[in-house]
């Protein structure tokens, strides 16, 4: 974990190395291990790339945009590969290809000499049966491929892609319009009950719905019961009302995290981000607290008392938060690949949120 402190690299300059230091490690999960033998031991450290990631962002752009051709491969991997095949690029690979290309590439200048660059640094690794991660390069991020044999199909498969790479680009587009009229559509549906899926108890709800079922219960070798987010454990979060450091919960920081996204999907879709035609993953900071409007919320809490309390109301209400929450988990899992190592069967989890 401290080879990379020695690494000659532009991108790895004192500022960058002083704040991955600050950020330090970060347990991960490998998988949701039921036996109880290995429950406490199938897990890994890893270290954070985001400041080298931002020290690329700051260099290259804005004549060059990382986030753009992020969100390009991802399109280009839900048109051009099917099921499976889609963890050929998975969001974090890609990242750490997409580093070690810059780091030997430092003019790149266009955003089509990155994408190409990334997509044969991808191919190359596969060739090589070793995919490195940048700030621990005797990881092999595609060992598990490698032991099932996937290496060569993985191969080939980006290899075609690297040679349509322009079709696959004019079917993004088309797909891209099309996604622009049903975004349109929905708006259109959702105008006149807009304002009040933006009361902050909407997003509370699913928000809460979703958290439940994310955050599940691992039994350790001695019996004990813990959540992967406890209650008890205390982390730093960025209140941004205040602009303050604030300690929480791990469970409540997740459930910001969770309301940070819903707060801007709801947003999308009832024209107050008709702006910005594109929800930008990318840029939502997980380390930050939504801003909260205490006012807001006692007033739609004071609202929703004063309505008629029948069976049928409730019953349409819960169902509303629990089919939200069940498409909000595996949406979160592709917004945040971290989900993804840590959650890996996070479909099966979101069916068992709640009977829908």
């Amino acid at each position: 974990l401290k080879l990379w402190e020695e690494r000659k690299s532009w991108l790895l300059d004192r500022e960058t190395k002083r704040k991955i230091k600050e950020a330090k490690g970060t347990l991960v999960a490998k998988s949701l291990e039921k036996d109880k033998s290995r429950s406490s031991i199938i897990w890994r450290l890893s270290l954070n790339s985001a400041p080298v990631m931002q020290k690329v962002i700051e260099h290259l752009e804005p004549k060059c945009s990382v986030r753009k051709v992020l969100r390009l491969i991802k399109d280009i991997k839900m048109v051009a590969l099917d099921g499976n095949e889609r963890d050929f690029l998975k969001s974090y690979n890609v990242r750490q290809a997409m580093l070690w290309c810059i780091d030997e590439n430092s003019n790149i200048s266009t955003e089509a000499d990155l994408l190409i660059l990334t997509l044969k640094k991808i191919i190359q690794f596969y060739h090589q049966k070793t995919f490195p991660s940048f700030l621990e390069p005797k990881r092999n991020l595609t060992f598990k491929m490698s032991k099932n044999g996937q290496l060569e199909v993985a191969k080939n498969k980006l290899a075609n892609i690297l040679i349509n790479v322009t079709s696959h680009l004019d079917t993004i587009k088309e797909a891209q319009r099309t996604n622009r009229e049903g975004v349109s559509e929905v708006r259109h549906l959702l105008d006149p009950m807009a304002d009040i899926l933006l009361f902050p108890v909407v997003s509370e709800r699913i928000s809460e719905k979703t958290t439940s079922g994310l955050n599940k219960d691992i039994y350790m070798n001695d019996g004990t019961l813990h959540f992967f987010f406890e209650d008890t454990e205390k982390v730093e979060a960025l209140d941004k009302v205040t602009n303050t450091i604030q300690t929480v919960s791990e469970r409540d920081r997740l459930k910001f995290v969770i309301k940070n996204w819903v707060d801007s999907v709801l947003i999308y879709v009832t024209k107050h981000g008709a702006d910005n035609d594109e929800v930008n993953e990318e840029e939502i900071d997980d380390t930050e607290m939504p801003s909260g409007n205490t006012a807001a919320t006692d007033l739609v809490h004071t609202i929703t008392r004063s309505l008629p309390t029948n069976d049928e109301a409730a019953i349409a209400v819960n169902q509303f938060v629990n089919q939200c929450a069940a498409v909000v988990i595996p949406s979160l899992a592709e917004a945040f690949p971290s989900f993804n190592e840590a959650l890996p069967k996070v479909n099966r989890v979101a069916q068992v949120v709640y009977p829908v």
